[in-house]
């Protein structure tokens, strides 16, 4: 099992998501480093940047939440969640900006995305956790390239 973890973070780091891909492990061990009482009122949904959001049952769950950031922090880094630097919590429903996890591609986008990885020298034909890793990518890059361009009409 050791050298299949150590190929996906290989490829993870040719792909320029490794440190992307650390953050995101804090939304499933969130329940580890939280703990159990904790993460039976709270969630974890989503990693931006480097702040992991949770979505707490009520007030005082999000206070608990707070008055435990420095140790849940910790925790996340010690489990493998590095990159993660603060904890935002709401309380009841999800975040209106909450980033999409499925973002639609384009078919230009898709095109443009499959011509980048054959420079890159990546074949057209992985195994399918490659596959995978690489449809990744491609969503993650026309996501944020949306992002900017969203951003740059706002201004």
């Amino acid at each position: 099992m050791e050298p299949l973890r150590q190929s996906l973070w290989e490829a993870l780091g040719q792909l320029g998501l490794k440190e992307t891909a650390q953050r995101q492990q804090a939304v499933t061990l969130w329940s580890e480093a939280a703990g159990a009482l904790l993460a039976q009122r709270c969630r974890a949904l989503w990693v931006q940047g480097s702040t992991l959001w949770v979505e707490a049952e009520s007030s005082s769950w999000a206070q608990q939440v707070a008055l435990l950031k420095n140790r849940i922090l910790s925790r996340l880094k010690h489990l493998g969640a590095e990159g993660i630097e603060d904890i935002r919590v709401k309380v009841g429903g999800r975040p209106l900006s909450a980033p999409s996890y499925d973002p639609p591609l384009e078919p230009q986008e898709i095109e443009e995305a499959r011509r980048k990885l054959a420079d890159m020298g990546f074949p057209q034909t992985f195994d399918p956790l490659q596959d995978a890793l690489r449809e990744w990518r491609v969503r993650l890059e026309a996501w944020q390239e949306r992002r900017r361009a969203h951003g740059r009409q706002e201004e």
